[in-house]
């Protein structure tokens, strides 16, 4: 059980280390990549250390699935279509974590879409209504 406890927190210690390491090898590229490859690095780190802590996928699987919503998240936030829709980008990087978190979970991808992207969207409603 020990060994076990100290293999996932090793794992959770690379995932950051890959983290340092990818965001610094992106400094020449432009802002707007910049942005999208560090997201997606975030999204590994996130995603491998919840796979090492939960137990509910392998560390590979989140790691890869992270990597893919946080690229997805990074691209909406940079996206030149949604600089003026706030509440679009909410709603389609919600939806982007959703159905990432289920791909991991093994549940519908749909289903995860649809619970991120309302919860995005209330996300961006509550901001809004605390600002007024």
């Amino acid at each position: 059980m020990a060994y076990a406890l100290k293999l996932k927190f090793a794992s959770v210690l690379v995932a950051a280390g890959v983290l340092v390491s990818s965001s610094s090898l992106v400094m020449a590229a432009s802002d707007r990549t910049t942005n999208i490859v560090k997201k997606g690095a975030v999204g590994a780190g996130i995603g491998a250390a919840a796979g090492a802590l939960s137990g509910e996928t392998s560390i590979l699987k989140g790691a890869v699935v992270g990597a893919g919503a946080g690229a997805a998240v990074g691209a909406t936030q940079n996206s030149r279509t949604f600089e003026g829709r706030p509440l679009a980008r909410r709603v389609v990087s919600g939806a982007a974590i959703g159905a990432g978190t289920n791909i991991v979970r093994g549940k519908g991808v749909v289903k995860g879409a649809v619970v991120g992207g309302a919860a995005g969207g209330a996300y961006h409603w509550i901001k809004n209504r605390i600002r007024d």
